[in-house]
C-alpha cells in the first residue's frame, strides 16, 4: 500500500499526534491483527470501515491544498445545509435529534 506509507509519511509522522498514534498503532496493531486472523466474518467489516481512511489519504497525498481545502469547504457547506433541512422536516421534533 503505497498510498498509505506516503499519507503516513507526508501528514502523520510530521506532527505529534501522528507520531503518538503510530506508536500506539505499533504497540496494539499486531494484536488486532491476531484478533481478525482468527475471526473472517470481521475483516470485511473492517475493510468496508477503512474506505473513507483510505479516500482521504489518497486526496491529501495525491491533490493540492486548494483542491483539499474546497472539497472540505464544500463538505461543510454542504452538511450545515442538510442539518437545516433535516431541522425543519422535522418540525418540532427536532428537540430529539439535537
Amino acid at each position: 500500500m503505497k498510498l498509505l506509507g506516503e499519507f503516513r509519511d507526508q501528514y502523520l509522522l510530521t506532527k505529534a499526534p501522528g507520531k503518538s498514534f503510530f506508536k500506539w498503532y505499533y504497540n496494539n496493531g499486531p494484536h488486532a491483527a491476531n484478533h481478525m486472523e482468527e475471526r473472517d466474518w470481521l475483516k470485511p467489516m473492517v475493510r468496508v470501515l477503512l474506505m473513507p481512511l483510505v479516500g482521504i489519504s489518497y486526496l491529501l497525498a495525491r491533490s493540492s491544498l486548494a483542491t483539499v481545502t474546497l472539497l472540505g469547504c464544500f463538505l461543510t457547506l454542504d452538511a450545515l445545509i442538510f442539518k437545516g433541512r433535516r431541522r425543519r422536516a422535522l418540525g418540532t421534533m427536532n428537540f430529539l435529534w439535537f
